[in-house]
């Protein structure tokens, strides 16, 4: 019985093992699928409206290709230098794409563009950490409850604030936008109603209440000019007074008249301000100080011009430019700041307990007390007792195909050079070469990645395949050249033609006052032309009247000049004077025709080739799996 089920198992793999390959020819020793050449079919352009007539022109094209490909590979062109470097900048940028898209940047994309539309107003309960960070714990706890029985949010901001401002402003953080926060904090801001507080989230400096005090409609950009007088360090109370009569006097010669932009350059502390009559980069909302951005805003309409004001930096006097509106559609600059910011990392973070699985990590054996004091000892350089059992080649971890000892691990906190414990700075370095790792040996992981570096790989091989066997081999053999020539001249005829010039200008009236001064002294065209610089560019030469480089109708007749018409693509004119005329058909020469006959030769070359690779690697199709393509 359990013969029998082994030998049908064995079928059965066998069976499934022939459906999964599908062999659709040989090629010497290697095979092409029946999928892949479906693949490669379905992505390139096919003119033929019938598909079977396409796929039988197809066939041999890829075989050849095949063909072509793996002599590459039999010759070692994919260990050059330079396809290494290409290969592995491509392999670099595929995997960030990929890994970006498992990580869902276009969630990210989407949501960063839907909280742009929106600016919330924040205030907050900050608990700094203590010496016992157990302290702040429960004070942000019982600040909490308290909250939920509909305690004040701005009394007990007031009652755990550190300092006098933060009392004055109640915790008025300011409005912010998208990319203002960290992630994780713009998760929690965006993820409130307004009026709604957070429960405690702990950051590095302590722990915080947020409150969604209000929303609008995101205010965009502004652009603006100031004039800052700025306060020195310690200044007195005598000094910031003087400081403010300044500013009201400049306010009052810009009411009365005066220009705004030369004030700005004469009266700015900030020298870098003022040779910009006072210009500053665009501001956004949560970029400044709350009392600067709340004057910027508060202006209307541009050329408005705030009153003086302060802020810890000194005295202000804003004008209004331009106001920027939000973007009304997700473009680049959203991509690319979501991609600059922290939330793709945040979003690959979440991911590595998985890349964990899959690159089979294992943590090595050893006392993490030990591995603390090797830390102290090579890093920072304390002394540990004699009978340590760690050495640089102890395993600390290790994926698949790939193992990390106390040496990399060192260097790691070296580079890193914080102060933190080994078991922190540890997790950060695992983590880190799992991401690495992953992102290195992505092919064995998405099967999708891995065809596209094939793919891209197979491309480039052809490539030096290609020039080595055909292109370089056939623009050096002059002597074949000239032979092939010799022996079709027939194939390079001259067809009724013109002698003529064809000049270029950037717009139409200087072409059109060229056309005027070629046509009174066409023997100065090259002067003519260069006398305007790189603006008008000029050639010469002989054009059967099908390959005219232009649309209009020309008359074989010397002294015809074109009427000057636009190109099609791009913002220029051109026209043509006719210096000569070809009725007859007549032979041209090699040089004349050496395009046309390097092309002919090189197919040639490549005919050659193909027939002695064919030969050493005999091509078979298998009929059977052709005939469920077609």
């Amino acid at each position: 019985m359990h013969v029998r089920k082994s030998i049908l198992f064995a079928i059965c793999t066998l069976m499934q093992s022939a459906l999964l390959a599908q062999t659709l020819f040989t090629f010497g020793n290697k095979a092409a699928s029946k999928q892949e050449f479906i693949r490669s079919f379905n992505r390139s352009p096919v003119q033929e409206n019938d598909r079977n007539k396409a796929l039988k022109e197809y066939l041999p094209l890829y075989i050849n290709y095949k063909l072509k490909v793996q002599a590459g590979y039999d010759e070692q062109l994919n260990k050059d230098n330079s396809f290494q470097l290409e290969a592995g900048n491509f392999k670099k940028q595929l995997a960030d794409n990929f890994i970006n898209e498992e990580a869902n940047e276009k969630h990210l994309i989407q949501e960063a563009f839907e909280r742009s539309k929106k600016d919330i107003e924040v205030h907050q309960i900050f608990i700094a950490f203590g010496k016992d960070t157990t302290v702040a714990f429960k004070q942000i706890q019982f600040a909490y409850q308290q909250l939920k029985t509909g305690k004040s949010f701005d009394e007990l901001v007031e009652k755990y604030a550190h300092d006098e401002e933060t009392k004055m402003n109640k915790g008025n953080i300011g409005f912010i936008t998208v990319f203002n926060l960290p992630y994780e904090i713009e998760n929690i801001m965006y993820g409130l109603a307004p009026h709604q507080f957070s429960t405690p989230y702990k950051s590095k400096y302590g722990y915080h209440i947020f409150k969604n005090v209000q929303q609008r409609p995101a205010a965009g950009k502004r652009k603006v000019e100031q004039i800052l007088l700025a306060f020195t360090p310690n200044s007195s109370q005598i000094e910031k007074t003087k400081t403010a009569r300044l500013a009201d006097s400049l306010h009052q010669l810009i009411q009365s008249g005066q220009s705004f932009e030369q004030l700005a350059r004469q009266f700015n502390t900030d020298n870098a301000l003022a040779v910009k009559n006072g210009l500053l980069p665009e501001i956004g909302v949560g970029e400044y100080a709350v009392e600067f951005e709340d004057q910027v805003f508060t202006l209307k309409n541009p050329n408005d011009i705030s009153k003086p004001f302060a802020t810890n930096y000194g005295y202000h006097i804003v004008k209004l430019l331009e106001k920027i509106a939000i973007t009304k559609t997700v473009d680049a600059k959203i991509k690319t700041a979501v991609e600059n910011s922290d939330r793709l990392a945040y979003s690959k973070q979440q991911l590595i307990k998985k890349w964990m699985i899959k690159t089979g990590y294992k943590k090595g054996i050893y006392d993490e007390k030990e591995l603390q004091f090797y830390i102290d000892s090579a890093v920072y350089k304390k002394q540990i007792s004699a009978n340590q059992k760690l050495r640089d080649t102890s395993l600390l971890f290790s994926f698949l195909k790939q193992s990390f000892t106390v040496s990399e691990f060192v260097k790691f906190v070296k580079i890193k050079n914080i102060v933190s414990p080994a078991s922190q700075l540890l997790k950060e370095f695992t983590e880190n070469s799992c991401t690495a790792y992953y992102s290195a040996h992505l092919e064995e992981y998405n099967n999708e990645f891995k065809q596209q570096l094939s793919e891209f790989n197979d491309a480039n091989v052809l490539f030096a395949a290609m020039d080595k066997h055909v292109w370089s081999k056939a623009s050096e053999d002059s002597a074949g050249l000239k032979n092939y020539y010799d022996a079709h001249q027939k194939k390079y005829l001259w067809q009724p033609s013109i002698a003529a010039l064809v000049i270029t200008a950037k717009n139409k009236s200087m072409i059109s006052e060229v056309a005027e001064r070629i046509k009174q002294r066409p023997a100065d065209w090259k002067s003519i032309a260069s006398s305007y610089g790189e603006s008008v560019i000029g050639d010469s030469g002989r054009y059967e009247l099908e390959h005219l480089p232009v649309q209009q109708k020309v008359i074989m007749e010397k002294g015809f000049i074109s009427t000057p018409e636009k190109a099609v693509k791009e913002e220029s004119y051109s026209f043509i004077y006719v210096t000569g005329v070809f009725s007859n058909v007549s032979q041209r020469s090699l040089e004349e025709s050496r395009g046309m006959v390097m092309n002919d030769y090189q197919k040639l070359v490549e005919e050659k080739w193909i027939d002695k690779l064919k030969k050493k690697y005999p091509v078979t199709v298998n009929n059977e799996i052709w005939k469920t393509i077609q």
